[in-house]
């Protein structure tokens, strides 16, 4: 099964929140934990030019999920084929064993459900053909829903690209 995920150009990201509220609107959430956050990192001083950067912080959706290791409750956190990890709030006893594992913080803790969520990749959307709703609505078309091999090709030409340049 073609296996499919987030891909982030942060250099065309102008910090508008827009993956955020997308997020928030599909999913009917008002406040609380975000499912996608972007972090801003600095301003700092690197090689004498003042930089900021902007980092999604979201599921990962691992291939080798350490959430989904963690958890004591069987069934609890799942992967489908398509790699896709997935929360059953159902079967979650609460324990933010996940939340402990998780490298990307992406597993929030509702407290008034007293259970974890987590980004679900919009696996709604997916299902029906259609990309996650926070790439669907990036202002500046960072985000981008894509295949592994598609990724991988992309990255090649952007290297490729680097090389010329540097010659």
């Amino acid at each position: 099964m073609l296996r499919q995920m987030l891909s982030f150009n942060l250099k065309r990201c102008v910090l508008c929140f827009g993956c955020e509220v997308a997020c928030k609107i599909e999913h009917n959430r008002s406040g609380g934990s975000k499912w996608i956050e972007m972090i801003t990192v600095g301003p700092e001083e690197i090689g004498g030019k003042l930089t900021m950067e902007f980092i999604p912080m979201n599921c990962r959706h691992c291939e080798d999920p350490p959430c989904m290791a963690v958890c004591p409750s069987k069934g609890a956190i799942y992967q489908r084929e398509d790699g896709i990890v997935l929360l059953n709030s159902d079967l979650c006893i609460g324990c933010k064993f996940c939340i402990q594992a998780c490298p990307f913080g992406a597993m929030q803790f509702n407290a008034d459900r007293g259970v974890v969520e987590k980004c679900d990749l919009c696996v709604d959307r997916i299902d029906q053909g259609l990309e996650p709703f926070c790439a669907k609505n990036c202002f500046g078309k960072c985000i981008e829903f894509k295949s592994i091999e598609e990724l991988s090709k992309d990255r090649r030409a952007t290297i490729a690209r680097n090389i010329l340049v540097g010659r």
